[in-house]
């Protein structure tokens, strides 16, 4: 039997399974005693955690029947959880993210073991709306490892302990290799295209990079001009010699709802800038291959000239840009980790975006960048759209001049540089673990 801490992981989407796995296959060098278990994914797992439980983190439905399968899926989930909680002693709960589904687990936490710490790893944007969860959230906590630099300045000012632990994102390899200007050479990533059905495939020559791109039934790029009608492997927009125009990544979000809302947006958006630089190419990034048939339904016959579509490649689309159109998330720090300008847009329908702003909506900056530069003492430099719920006239002629004003990129990636400084030294996993072997008193 170990002497070591027992701790419990709780994971209920893909994001929180990437930042859960960096922390434990890190805790378990730091804290080779530690017995870690997790509610989570197979991220999680790999990385060193016996899982108690899969949590379900496939690409869900949508409407009405969405909110029945979840409270089932919701209350399943739970029983899962207080079953082993029962069983099982805890020296300290990990939940992940996830407030819908974490909350309820730290009133078990606190009912069936109340000696057990609660270590939040991320904070629930308490900050930014619905405040009243700060309650909620002191009640349900004893530390929290905060992931941006000004949230443990907004826990302090309401009596909770929080450390910033640094992002993923600029802990990651990408990040040491950022471009410090937006003018230096990026080379494209090379986007084959693929298609669906062996019979289209017949006599073409798979490419060596065959997974990072597909058409959904079509050729990527066969309404260039010059490109052949039948499916073939080519080198996607860095194989044509007339590539000498803009570039434009376009990344419509990874839920099913986000690239149902934004996704007619940002084809709009680019089939009229397209109107206005006609030797533009565009790359929408695909987060998997459901995503993908998802976008190539939704924009239907005939795919817009020019347009490429990578999936599983966001860091590689991102490289290749000259300039970002992109759904407001983390994204817009992966983004700004690059040093690529952008643009940033969350969708919402105009009654519930009026109503909900004036109710619970306690911030009138969204992006991550904009955020972390505010509470700098920085002005906001990211055009966002949020909530866009109006004609998207304004949105072309923001993107419009970060293509065509070099000034303006500049100053944007400077402003990145700003933000990304904010983050220096500080390693997310090393950190993350460092403190939670503290906070347990444990022997590293």
């Amino acid at each position: 039997m170990s002497d070591g801490p027992t701790i419990l992981f709780t994971v209920f989407e893909h994001s929180g399974d990437m930042l859960a796995a960096q922390v434990v296959s890190n805790l378990l060098v730091r804290c080779p005693s530690a017995q870690v278990y997790a509610f989570g994914g197979p991220r999680v797992r790999d990385a060193g955690a016996q899982l108690i439980g899969e949590a379900d983190m496939g690409r869900s439905i949508v409407g009405f029947g969405k909110g029945l399968a979840e409270v089932g899926d919701h209350y399943r989930r739970m029983a899962v959880i207080r079953r082993w909680l029962r069983q099982h002693d805890i020296d300290v709960l990990v939940p992940v993210d996830s407030p819908g589904n974490n909350w309820s687990v730290c009133r078990l936490v606190r009912l069936i073991q109340p000696n057990a710490k609660i270590i939040h790893l991320v904070l629930p944007q308490v900050w930014a709306w619905a405040t009243w969860r700060i309650r909620k959230l002191k009640r349900l906590t004893d530390h929290v490892l905060c992931l941006l630099p000004f949230e443990t300045d907004f826990l302090s000012q309401h009596g909770i302990d929080g450390t910033f632990v640094g992002h993923p994102v600029f802990s990651s390899a990408d990040s040491a290799s950022a471009p410090a200007t937006d003018d230096a050479e990026t080379a494209p990533p090379e986007l084959p295209c693929t298609t669906v059905g062996a019979d289209q495939t017949d006599g073409v020559e798979p490419c060596a990079m065959q997974d990072m791109c597909t058409a959904v039934g079509a050729c990527l790029f066969d309404s260039v001009d010059g490109a052949p009608d039948a499916p073939t492997c080519h080198d996607g927009p860095a194989g044509h010699d007339s590539q000498t125009g803009p570039k434009l990544a376009l990344l419509p979000g990874s839920r099913e709802g986000e690239i149902k809302r934004h996704w007619p947006i940002m084809l709009d958006v680019y089939r009229r800038l397209r109107q206005r630089h006609d030797d533009m190419w565009g790359l929408v990034a695909a987060v998997d291959e459901d995503a993908a048939v998802q976008i190539r339904g939704i924009t239907g016959e005939p795919w817009p000239d020019m347009l490429g579509m990578a999936v599983h490649q966001t860091p590689d689309v991102m490289r290749w840009a000259d300039v970002v159109f992109v759904v407001s998330g983390t994204a817009t720090l992966e983004t700004a980790m690059h040093r690529k300008p952008m643009a940033a847009l969350y969708a919402y329908p105009r009654i519930p975006a009026v109503v909900f702003g004036r109710l619970v909506m306690h911030t009138n900056v969204f992006t991550l960048p904009n955020l972390v530069a505010k509470h700098a003492g920085a002005q906001p430099f990211v055009p966002e759209f949020i909530p866009h719920y109006g004609s998207n006239v304004p949105i072309i002629d923001a993107i419009d001049g970060l293509i065509t004003d070099q000034g303006l990129r500049d100053r944007q990636v400077r402003a990145m540089n700003a933000v990304a400084a904010q983050f220096d030294d500080v390693e997310f996993a090393d950190k993350a673990s460092s403190k939670l072997v503290e906070l347990l008193g444990a022997d590293a």
